[in-house]
Order: C-alpha cells, then sequence, then structure tokens
C-alpha cells in the first residue's frame, strides 16, 4: 500500500496529497491518512531545484480521478537576499498537452484516467536565477538606472551612467561624479 495524502478537520486542511503536511493547530482536529493498492494508483515523480512544489518534490501516488494540480512559487529566493529563481515552467514525460518539452507555468493541473493507472511519469519544474543590482547615489537627477533595487536574468549586459554634474541646494555648491565602486 502506498499513501495517496490526507483527509483533515479543524485545523488541518479538508484534504491534500502526498505524505508530509505543515499545518498550525488552533481546535480540534483530525488527520486521516489515505492508503491505497499499489496496483491501483499512477505516480508522479516532482523534480525541482528551487522553491516549494506541490506535488511535493519525490515521488508522489495518486489513484484514478485524482486531479493532480501542479503549483509552485513564481520565485524563490536565496536566503542572502541577492539571488532569486525565477520558475520558467514545468517540461514533463506526460501525453498531451502536456509532452515533453512543452512549458506550463506556475499552476496547471489533469485528471488521472484509467489509462495512466501503473505508469509513472517525471514532472520538472524549470527555474532561471535572477541577480539583484542595487543603485545608491548621494546626489544625481540623471540617474539609469535610478536609485532602486532591480532583478536582471542571469547574463544580461547592463549600462549604467549618471549626469556627471549635479548642482545641489546649496548656494554656489557643484557635486561631480568622479565614479564608482562596488
Amino acid at each position: 500500500y502506498f499513501n495517496v495524502g490526507f483527509w483533515g478537520t479543524g485545523s488541518v486542511p479538508s484534504m491534500g496529497w502526498g505524505n508530509t503536511i505543515t499545518f498550525t493547530i488552533t481546535t480540534g482536529s483530525t488527520l486521516t491518512w489515505r492508503w491505497i493498492d499499489v496496483a491501483s494508483t499512477y505516480s508522479l515523480v516532482v523534480i525541482s531545484d528551487h522553491g516549494p512544489c506541490s506535488p511535493p518534490v519525490g515521488t508522489n501516488y495518486f489513484p484514478v480521478g485524482a486531479e493532480v494540480t501542479f503549483s509552485t512559487e513564481a520565485y524563490a529566493y536565496h536566503p542572502d537576499g541577492d539571488e532569486r529563481w525565477r520558475c520558467t515552467g514545468w517540461t514533463s514525460t506526460l501525453p498531451p498537452p502536456f509532452d515533453a518539452g512543452s512549458s506550463f507555468f506556475t499552476i496547471h493541473s489533469f485528471t488521472v484516467g484509467p489509462d495512466r493507472i501503473g505508469m509513472t511519469d517525471t514532472l520538472w519544474c524549470n527555474w532561471s536565477p535572477e541577480y539583484k543590482l542595487t543603485i545608491i547615489s548621494e546626489y544625481g537627477r540623471s540617474l539609469t538606472p535610478a536609485v532602486g533595487e532591480y532583478w536582471y536574468y542571469e547574463g544580461t549586459s547592463l549600462r549604467a551612467f549618471v549626469d556627471p554634474v549635479d548642482t545641489i541646494v546649496a548656494p554656489d555648491s557643484i557635486m561631480f561624479c568622479t565614479g564608482f565602486h562596488s
């Protein structure tokens, strides 16, 4: 037998797939694990290098009639905050319209038909790295990009510039840009 998810009441979500659940208990609750004979299941292997996915990363088992929804966050962030990964879609070994090489974004679903029982498919969540650029300047009204934070795809070629002269509010004061540092 394989675990195919759970049913819940109270603080436990009403249903879910997989063998892991996290919740905060705030009232009387029940958690009922669902089991099914392996001969009557469909398995889906989920692979993702970043971010939480649903179904979770690993092998997941589903009975006939189960609606399988693929989802993830649009972005997964590195703990240092200067790198993130953008979900660019999913690819899979599923039959059309989800055949290998197709790409769809953060949420999609299908219903397990009787023809899928005993089969295993693989689903990959694809990610593209992005990096944060922070622009800091005490002076200058003509900055490109302007002061702030920006995210760019890995490999993006950037050109930043500033008007080299800025007159400040103090009388007879002019500030000159003499360069930059990183």
